[in-house]
């Protein structure tokens, strides 16, 4: 129902990972994970990694094809919608102060890709155009409405 008022919505999920696992050092300060689509997380890679100080995988340091991402299968991949996932290492927004500006850098490298009308056409099964006119993204700390497009 909420797509037929608001338009096709865009699923991004947030996940942090352990800077180690089973003794062995993780590179990554973020990766960005996805599936199929990757219409979404292609250009945001390409955003992040423009900052030559960060080392960002992809589908790192788990795949979005692990059948284990329920949300973004069901919610996302099914229905045909935009999606990403992101994982951010945990010891680098272990303060408020750090997770904002991973916030910020995380808003900054989706937005070219969520102002671009192309984006909310459908993907896979869902064969509908959609009204991107009506598409909006919230930012989520301050309340406001972004209009797509």
């Amino acid at each position: 129902r909420l797509r037929h008022r608001v338009g096709t919505p865009v699923i991004i999920a947030m996940h942090s990972f352990t800077p180690a696992m089973q003794r062995e050092w993780r590179p990554w300060e973020a990766g960005v994970l996805f599936s199929e689509d990757d219409r979404l997380a292609t250009p945001v890679l390409e955003r992040l990694r423009e900052d030559e100080t960060l080392c960002i995988g992809a589908n790192q340091p788990y795949s979005g094809n692990h059948p284990d991402s329920y949300s973004l299968q069901f919610h996302a991949l099914r229905p045909g919608f935009p999606n990403v996932a992101f994982e951010v290492r945990q010891d680098l927004i272990s303060t408020k102060e750090e997770a904002e500006a991973w916030a910020d850098r995380l808003c900054e490298a989706l937005q070219p890709s969520l102002s671009d009308p192309t984006l909310y056409r459908p993907w896979g099964s869902w064969r509908r155009w959609v009204d991107v006119d009506c598409a909006a993204v919230t930012d989520a700390r301050s309340r406001r409405r972004i209009p797509a497009g």
